[in-house]
Parts: structure tokens; C-alpha cells; sequence
């Protein structure tokens, strides 16, 4: 199977575009969630639906000519869970605070779990592995941070996870960057 498909990094050089455009929206919708920290809580889930939404879609397209099940099966599963909390936060734009950030973190915890698992599927060497490990642990980290900011104090803490929202986009939009880059790298040189 894998003479006619590819492996998974030869399938992630194909489509390091779709990394890239991943990587661009983390990166915008960061700098739009620190330059605007006190947005209206309906401008955020606005926001936050139509990232989770896109990452989502993204995951999906990636999973798209994988044809290792494992790997395939965690990026369904990563684009499912953006497109279901993406309609969420569109279907009920007057949530509390406290929904909106346990959702956040919630959401950032699946993917940065599923990101790892993913990541230790590739086979041993792949130039990516590091950085698919990085992403998803910076995801888990986030997650973390954003359930117990909102436990601790949810109304003073959504600036805090304003903030921590955009830090973690735009760190993500530069490792999906590097990893594109990698993926590109790699297609080049086979």
C-alpha cells in the first residue's frame, strides 16, 4: 500500500499548502485577538468559532489522501471537533464567558492530544515529528492554562484568555509555518 500511496511524509509534502494557509489564519486570528483585548465577548466567539471552523475544515483536507488509518482517523477526529465547536459558538452567540472558555479549553486540549499521538505515528526521522510534538504539547499547555484560568476566576480571567488565546495562535500559525516548510523541503528534495 504504501508503493502506491505514499508514506505519511511523503502524503504530509503534498499538501505542506494546506499547513501553510493553517498556519496564516492561526497567525491572523492571533494578531487580531492582541490587538483588540477588550472585544466584545460576541466579537471573540465570532472569532474563535470561525478559527475552530477553519481548523477544522483544514484538518479535514489534510486527512484526505492519508492512507495510513491511524493518522487518518486522528485528523477526522481533529476535524470534527473544530467544525462541532465552531457551530457551536455560531449556533448560541450569546454564551457566557465561562462556556466560551471552558470550550476554548477544551477544544485546544483534544487537538494538542490528538496532535501527539499523531506525531508519534510518523515513522522514526520524519523532519516533522518534532515540531507536530511541539504544536500539540503548546496546545495541551494552552488548554491547561485556559480550564484553570477559568476556574479560578472566569470574568476577570477572559482578558487573561484574550490573551493567551492570540499568544498561542500566533505560536502555532510559526510552528505550522516550519512544518509547511519542512513538508515542502522534503518534497523537493525526493
Amino acid at each position: 500500500m504504501r508503493e502506491i500511496f505514499g508514506t505519511p511524509e511523503a502524503i504530509l509534502a503534498q499538501k505542506w499548502w494546506v499547513l501553510l494557509l493553517w498556519g496564516v489564519f492561526a497567525l491572523i486570528f492571533g494578531i487580531l485577538a492582541l490587538a483588540w483585548p477588550l472585544i466584545t465577548l460576541e466579537v471573540l466567539i465570532i472569532l474563535f468559532g470561525a478559527f475552530v471552523l477553519v481548523t477544522g475544515i483544514f484538518a479535514l483536507i489534510s486527512a484526505v489522501g492519508h492512507m495510513e488509518r491511524g493518522r487518518r482517523v486522528l485528523l477526522i477526529l481533529q476535524g470534527v471537533a473544530g467544525i462541532a465547536v465552531g457551530v457551536i459558538a455560531f449556533t448560541w452567540p450569546g454564551i457566557t464567558a465561562i462556556v466560551l472558555v471552558l470550550l476554548i479549553g477544551a477544544w485546544a486540549l483534544i487537538i494538542g492530544i490528538l496532535e501527539i499521538i499523531g506525531a508519534f505515528g510518523l515513522p522514526a526521522g520524519s523532519s516533522g515529528k518534532g515540531l507536530m510534538v511541539l504544536s500539540g504539547a503548546l496546545a495541551v499547555v494552552f488548554g491547561v492554562l485556559v480550564l484553570v484560568i477559568s476556574l479560578v476566576n472566569p470574568l476577570l480571567g477572559l482578558l487573561t484568555v484574550v490573551l493567551i488565546v492570540g499568544i498561542y495562535a500566533i505560536i502555532r500559525g510559526i510552528t505550522l509555518f516550519a512544518l509547511a516548510f519542512f513538508a515542502r523541503k522534503s518534497r523537493q528534495l525526493a
